[in-house]
Formats: C-alpha cells, structure tokens, sequence
C-alpha cells in the first residue's frame, strides 16, 4: 500500500480517505493463472482510461505500475487467484465535499484462490438505474449492490439489467446471448463496462459460432437459445433462468466458448 509492503492485517487507511468517506475510486480485478497475470497489459490500459475519467491522477505510470504488480504477485507466490488494484483520490484535510489536488491512496493485493466450477447463475430482470457512466470502473458500488440484494430478495442470484428494454449487464459481468450460430453481446458503450473477459471472447477465433456486437432488447434475450456471462472472476458462466425463463446449462456454443476462453489463458500465462 503506497508504496509499502505490509501484511493485510497491519495495512491501514484514513477515515478522511475519499475512498472510505464517497468511494471516490477506481480498481482492477486481474485474473492469475499458472503464476502470471492474464492480459495485464489491457487491465492497465482500462485503469489508465478510469484514472483519466475520473480526473484521478496516480503517483505511477503504466510500465511502473507493471512493474510492481509483478513484484507483488512474485512476493505471494501465489499461482492461481486475482490481483486486486484500487486507487482513491487520496486522504483529505477534513470531511469536504470539495476536491483538491491531494496524493492518490494507492493498493496492490495479490488474493489466492482454488479452481472449481461455479454453479449455472439465476437472474432476475432489473431496470438498469445506476449512473450514465457504467465503463468507468468505480468503486462505488451501492447501485450494483442494491441491485443485487433486490434479485437475492426475489430468489435469484444477480440482476440481468435494462435500460427501457435495451440489456446492458449484470451486476459485475456481460452478458451473451446464442442465436444459433451467432453469438450476440450488447456494444462497449457508456453504459457498461467495457469487460477484458468480454473482449478476449470476441477476440476468439476457430470457433463455429460468430461473434458480434449488437444492441440486444430484453425480448431478443428471453428467446435466445443459451445465455451465458463473463468476467474476469466467473470466466464464462452459463445462465441457468431469468425469471420463468430457463435455459440449458450444458449447451454446446457455452461449452466451446468457455474450453476456448480457458485454452488461451493457459496458453498466454
């Protein structure tokens, strides 16, 4: 933590902290596999893209922000987990509602994790009612999370979100849609995140599906033959209901999808 390697439980943050007091911040979740990062590079260039978004301004570059993800990923020797990174604003004076030039508060932690098979995710329909901004990866999450709590409350695990019959994502991952041979995603706009499991997807290829970016209605979605989601901690997750809807877990385009996602992260790591 700023430039300090300590243990977790020795690891401190000011009360006057934006990110404590507004969660005014920015943070990355990049996957390790076989003991090296997957796509660090690209999570990197999104930091930068929410750092610059969010007129936060860290005390490292880019290169030097490789450099000491390596450092500490070497450090835990962990081999398969996630890299947590988030920056705040930093520390101020007093509780304010005002912002001034302050030192960013800067967090490296490197989190072990086992393999194993998630269970296909049940959704519930929600409108979509967080802020225009969704491609900036922020650490303020109360949207996300009463969102999430709502689709606990109606007996599903996440909220499959809209925004007047237009899908957009998850809570904390993108959506697919399978048409037949075609694959459907809803395009990298403002309104969600721009995910690096979503673009290594679209960037596969010997597939016998096509891949596309496309505005998806909620009613397109409910009529697909496989819905499955992605992000850096689920991979590919299959979709098992939204709502009344169910769709099978054990479909063919999910499972290609899902071998070819985990052959090219073993094979890049």
């Amino acid at each position: 933590m700023n430039g300090q390697f300590c243990d977790p439980e020795t690891a401190s943050v000011s009360v006057f902290d934006r990110g404590f007091m507004f969660g005014d911040g920015v943070y990355e979740v990049i996957p390790v596999r076989a003991g090296q990062p997957f796509r660090l590079e690209a999570h990197l260039v999104r930091l930068a893209a929410s750092l610059e978004a969010t007129r936060i301004r860290s005390t490292l570059a880019q290169d030097a922000w490789h450099a000491l993800i390596m450092d500490a990923l070497a450090r835990s020797g962990e081999i398969y987990g996630q890299i947590y990174v988030q920056i705040t604003r930093g520390v101020a004076e007093h509780r304010s509602h005002d912002v001034e030039e302050m030192t960013p508060t800067e967090l490296v932690m490197v989190q072990p994790s086992t393999p194993h098979t998630l269970e296909p995710l049940t959704l519930t329909v929600c409108e979509d009612y967080r802020w225009l901004r969704g491609d900036i990866k922020s650490t303020s999450l109360i949207a996300a999370t009463l969102l999430r709590v709502q689709a606990r409350e109606r007996g599903t695990m996440d909220a499959l979100m809209h925004r007047g019959g237009i899908v957009t994502e998850c809570t904390s991952s993108n959506v697919f849609a399978v048409f037949g041979d075609t694959v459907v995603t809803p395009p990298a706009n403002q309104y969600i995140l721009h995910g690096i499991t979503r673009s290594t997807v679209l960037g596969l290829r010997d597939l016998t599906v096509t891949l596309t970016e496309r505005t998806l209605t909620l009613a397109e979605l409910m009529s697909a033959d496989e819905v499955f989601v992605t992000s850096s901690n689920q991979g590919v997750r299959p979709v098992a209901s939204i709502d009344d809807r169910v769709f099978r877990t054990t479909a063919p385009r999910t499972l290609e999808i899902s071998a070819a996602l985990e052959g090219q992260m073993t094979a890049q790591t």
